[in-house]
């Protein structure tokens, strides 16, 4: 006797009587799946777990019923337990972006895909742990974010007032500018941190803080004479 042709799917839930099965365990599944089935409960099957027997295939052969399907093992795979609706972050989000996401849907850790949606890594919560909190024995790490310009900008919902080239990925160095410009990059100079790779938060510039500046993302060849001719025209 052979069993009707069946490709179950994830929604099949497969009725098994037990290991060996006998006449009682074999007309039990087929029973009990019909059951479900006239309930309105569709994707129930009925199932074996074993070889039948001459008795078996007398009583499915008087009443006209294939063999239940053959299920070798029921032991859970991956795909019985996996989530289809995967939170995942594309390679180009900010780390802000990937935390908030983390945070939102309780999760320790996230998929990481390209542009076509394939899986190119993944991200722990440890992983940002050391990015947000550097060890203690690296100061300099504790100001350096690896980034654009315009990743930036998007992680601090800043509203940009003047970037040049801010999609290149760059070694940035955050600053706080609350002195005078020049003193500030003397001191910039002396711990090492080079000019051209300082991010500068400016709370006020200088000029007896006639101007007020709330947030510019910039270098410092592309800042000073920025600012120099705000200055001009703000004293004028």
């Amino acid at each position: 006797m052979s069993t009707a042709p069946f490709a179950p799917d994830a929604s099949t839930t497969f009725v098994i009587g037990h290991r060996n099965p006998d006449a009682d365990s074999i007309c039990s599944a087929i029973a009990y799946a019909a059951y479900k089935e006239a309930r309105g409960e569709a994707g129930h099957v009925a199932a074996r777990c074993g070889n039948t027997n001459d008795r078996i295939d007398r009583i499915l052969g008087r009443f006209h019923q294939p063999l239940p399907v053959y299920v070798s093992d029921v032991s859970p795979r991956v795909r019985d337990l996996m989530a289809t609706a995967v939170a995942a972050v594309p390679e180009t989000a900010t780390c802000a972006e990937a935390l908030e996401l983390m945070d939102r849907g309780d999760l320790h850790l996230l998929p990481v895909t390209d542009g076509a949606g394939r899986v190119v890594g993944t991200l722990s919560l440890p992983h940002l742990g050391g990015i947000f909190i550097p060890r203690v024995k690296e100061p300099r790490l504790m100001r350096q974010v690896h980034g654009s310009l315009a990743d930036i900008a998007r992680a601090l919902k800043a509203a940009v007032v003047h970037a040049v080239d801010d999609a290149r990925l760059e070694e940035f160095y955050v600053r706080l500018g609350t002195m005078d410009i020049r003193s500030f990059w003397k001191i910039s100079e002396r711990e090492g941190i080079p000019a051209a790779q300082s991010i500068i938060n400016y709370p006020h510039i200088e000029k007896d803080e006639i101007f007020d500046l709330p947030r510019i993302v910039s270098r410092k060849k592309q800042l000073i004479p920025y600012l120099t001719s705000l200055l001009k025209e703000t004293a004028g």
